[in-house]
């Protein structure tokens, strides 16, 4: 499964750079600001995703929901982020946290400081923990660059530590 899931993610980010480059990076910006919002880039990564993944019988049960705020009935929390936490994008059961897939959490390379990357792979670290409450099976930190040649990834397994890939071992 790990391997078709990150198969479909590759597609998926492949697809982004290749029709919504001006999203990533407008080179007809005339100022230091020259991207799109990260929510309206992981919106159309999730509808690649989604796609992608509708057409794989392994991936049927799931859901593909960006800034997925609930946990049941409830907000969803993680121990450092008592107040709520809204993942970028979750492959889930929606109502359900029997089997949750995929966590991920994306950044630009105009906001990737540490102190960022360090947020998000603990909010990753804390929605994989076996111990806790949602247990996603996978997490991804992707930080877009210009190019998809520039991507930096990091994929978790629950059962195995932190890789950090390049664009050709996704």
């Amino acid at each position: 499964m790990e391997d078709e899931l990150r198969k479909c993610v590759k597609d998926a980010l492949e697809m982004l750079y290749q029709r919504d480059k001006r999203l990533i990076l407008n080179d007809y910006a005339t100022r230091n600001y020259n991207h799109n919002s990260e929510r309206g880039i992981v919106c159309h990564f999730s509808s690649y995703l989604a796609n992608i993944i509708e057409k794989n019988d392994m991936f049927a049960k799931y859901n593909i929901d960006c800034e997925y705020n609930r946990n049941k009935g409830d907000k969803k929390c993680l121990p450092s982020f008592k107040n709520g936490v809204f993942p970028d994008l979750i492959i889930h059961k929606r109502g359900f946290n029997d089997d949750n897939l995929l966590v991920a959490e994306f950044k630009g390379w105009w906001n990737s400081s540490d102190n960022e990357l360090g947020k998000d792979r603990l909010k990753i670290a804390q929605f994989m923990d076996k111990a806790g409450e949602y247990e996603y099976q996978f997490g991804l930190l992707v930080v877009l660059g210009e190019e998809r040649e520039k991507i930096k990834i990091e994929w978790s397994n629950q059962n195995s530590k932190e890789t950090k890939l390049t664009w050709g071992q996704l």
